[in-house]
C-alpha cells in the first residue's frame, strides 16, 4: 500500500478508526491518529493495552508494502488477540 494512502486515512476530520490487514493474515488497529507514524518505508504503530489508550505500551514497525487493505473500525469493535492487534484472519 502506498504510504500516501494511510496518511489520508490518518488525516480524515473527524478521524475514524481503522484496521490494517497485512499479507501473513496479522491485523493492527488505529484507534487514534496520534498512534501512527508513516515514513516512505515503514509504519510505525503504537501498540496499547485499551483503545482508549492514549500511551502506548510498545510499538510496532510494518513494511507498507505487506499492508493489504484498511478497513474502518465500527465503534466499539471488540479487539482479540495481542494487545494492538486485530482478530487476526479474516475469513
Amino acid at each position: 500500500m502506498a504510504p500516501n494512502e494511510i496518511l489520508d486515512a490518518l488525516h480524515t476530520k473527524p478521524f475514524e478508526p481503522f484496521r490494517m490487514c497485512m499479507t501473513d493474515g496479522k491485523a493492527y488497529d488505529v484507534y487514534h491518529p496520534e498512534m501512527c507514524m508513516v515514513g516512505k518505508r515503514s509504519v510505525t504503530i503504537g501498540i496499547t493495552a485499551q483503545p482508549t489508550d492514549v500511551l502506548y505500551d510498545r510499538t510496532i514497525k510494518l513494511d507498507p508494502l505487506h499492508i493489504l487493505r484498511l478497513e474502518p473500525l465500527a465503534a466499539g469493535t471488540p479487539k482479540n488477540g495481542p494487545p494492538g492487534a486485530g482478530p487476526g484472519p479474516q475469513s
